[in-house]
């Protein structure tokens, strides 16, 4: 199973931001993922679009290689929106 898809939806419904992710796999399952950032919404879909060439055709299931991969890869900061 390889990440096939990452798509980043923002939404205002009333009083804060709702950001979610869906990922979608090659084999047709797909999950959401809801984000804590309720401010930042395009510094989230920003780093997701950053990131998404890297996550297509990771092994989803793998979810703390990726997630080492991703903070330490890339910038090494951390900071609100990778952690």
């Amino acid at each position: 199973m390889k990440i096939a898809d990452i798509q980043f939806y923002s939404f205002n419904p009333g009083r804060r931001n709702l950001e979610v992710v869906r990922v979608e796999s090659d084999n047709g399952y797909y999950g959401w993922g809801e984000i804590g950032l309720t401010s930042r919404d395009r510094a989230v879909g920003g780093a997701v679009s950053h990131f998404r060439d890297f996550l297509i055709g990771q092994d989803p299931r793998r979810i703390g290689r990726i997630w080492q991969e991703t903070y330490r890869s890339q910038y090494f900061e951390g900071g609100r929106v990778l952690t």
